[in-house]
């Protein structure tokens, strides 16, 4: 598995989350995991369905955690 470090470390909205990141985004929670197959990943609910992203589709395949947790929360704190 790639590092978990991440440029989000000292931002309240992102703890350490298995193999990922826990994200919060206004009220809700978000998962930022990697996978062997899809890379990182954005995932929500008790079920970890991907996320949809308008006009993008899914949230998988993305490069980098912090590239994942930008796209949820923009630039860290």
């Amino acid at each position: 598995m790639p590092t978990t470090t991440t440029a989000y470390r000292n931002d309240s909205r992102v703890k350490p989350h298995g193999n990922g990141f826990e994200v919060t985004r206004d009220g809700q929670t978000f998962y930022v995991l990697h996978t062997d197959v899809f890379s990182w990943t954005i995932c929500q609910g008790p079920n970890l369905d991907f996320v949809h992203f308008e006009g993008h589709g899914l949230a998988i395949g993305i490069d980098t955690a912090d590239n994942a947790i930008g796209a949820l929360i923009g630039a860290p704190r």
